[in-house]
C-alpha cells in the first residue's frame, strides 16, 4: 500500500500552465471518485442548476417546516388535550412529518367512527329529519342537504330514495 508521501509525490500539482492538463485530469478523477464531479465541473452548467435547485428546495423546506409548525399548533388547539396525551404516549411531536403522520393515524384508529357506525348515525339523522321539523326551516333544509350528501358519500341505499324531499 502506498504511503501518503508516495501518493503526494505522484499527485500532480498545479504550479504553472504546463501542469494544467495532468493536474486537471487527476482532479477530475479524484472528484469523480468522491461522487462530486458533477457539482464542481467548470465545463458544465450542472453546478448552476444544482445551486438554483438547492435554493428552491431550501425555500420549499422552510415553507414546509412553517406549515408543519402551524399544523401542530392547530392540532393542539383542536384536539382534546386528553386525546393528544393518550395518542402521543409521552413523545414530543415537534415538526417531524413522520410523528405527525403517526399521530393522525392513531387519532383516526382510536376516535374515527367506523363506516358502519357512521352509516347508522346518518340513517338515524335521516329518519329524524323525516319527522316534523323542530328547528327553523333554514336549519332543517341545511341539515337535510348535509345528510343527503353524507348518505350519497357513504353509498347508502336509502340515498337513492332521499332525493325527493318528504
Amino acid at each position: 500500500m502506498a504511503t501518503t508521501q508516495q501518493v503526494m509525490a505522484t499527485t500532480p500539482v498545479l504550479n504553472s500552465p504546463k501542469d494544467w492538463y495532468q493536474w486537471y485530469i487527476a482532479l477530475e478523477n479524484f472528484a469523480d471518485a468522491k461522487g462530486i464531479w458533477d457539482y464542481v465541473n467548470p465545463e458544465s452548467e450542472t453546478y448552476k442548476y444544482l445551486e438554483r435547485r438547492y435554493h428552491d428546495e431550501r425555500a420549499e423546506f422552510r415553507l414546509l417546516r412553517d406549515a408543519l409548525e402551524k399544523l401542530v399548533e392547530h392540532l393542539f388547539k383542536t384536539v382534546n388535550s386528553r386525546y393528544m396525551t393518550i395518542s402521543l404516549g409521552g413523545q414530543s411531536l415537534g415538526r417531524d412529518p413522520k410523528k405527525i403522520y403517526n399521530l393522525l393515524k392513531k387519532l383516526r384508529k382510536r376516535y374515527a367512527p367506523t363506516d358502519d357506525t357512521r352509516r347508522h348515525d346518518i340513517q338515524r339523522k335521516y329518519d329524524n329529519l323525516r319527522r316534523v321539523p323542530r328547528q327553523s326551516k333554514e336549519t332543517w333544509i341545511e341539515d337535510w342537504i348535509q345528510t343527503v350528501e353524507e348518505m350519497v358519500e357513504l353509498d347508502l341505499k336509502t340515498a337513492l330514495n332521499v332525493l325527493a324531499v318528504p
